[in-house]
């Protein structure tokens, strides 16, 4: 991996559960002998997690390609996310329909933000004015 965040915990079981519950993850664990007493068979293991976590963050906009729209039950393909833990809700700004991804999949099919939301610009509209029918 290029990038990355190290967490130490004492407790391997602390580590599974925080790796659950943050986002969306592909995870993997592996576990290395480090030493061992013959005479009082004793082992020491060090145990690893390499985790790649989603992308998406809350309020980004995401272009959906037409395969994963038409399997979230016809959403448009613009779509806000809304809300992120071990799951990611999406929200269609033109029919207002929500939809969940849950880890599984999302990770069938990945896809990336369009825009953050640092890069949106909120508007608020005072007036409007029908022009025709």
């Amino acid at each position: 991996m290029d990038h990355g965040i190290d967490f130490f915990f004492g407790n391997r079981t602390h580590g599974v559960k925080f790796v659950g519950k943050v986002a969306p993850v592909r995870s993997r664990n592996d576990k290395q002998l480090v030493s061992h007493d013959t005479k009082s068979n004793n082992y020491n293991y060090k145990y690893t997690f390499s985790v790649e976590i989603s992308p998406i963050c809350l309020e980004d906009l995401i272009c959906l390609s037409p395969r994963v729209a038409v399997g979230l039950g016809n959403l448009g393909p613009l779509v806000i996310c809304t809300k992120v833990t071990n799951s990611i809700a999406l929200l269609d700004p033109f029919t207002l329909k929500h939809c969940f991804l849950d880890a599984d999949q999302y990770l069938r099919t990945p896809f990336k933000s369009l825009l953050t939301c640092r890069q949106l610009v909120e508007y608020i509209v005072f007036d409007v004015d029908i022009v025709s029918p």
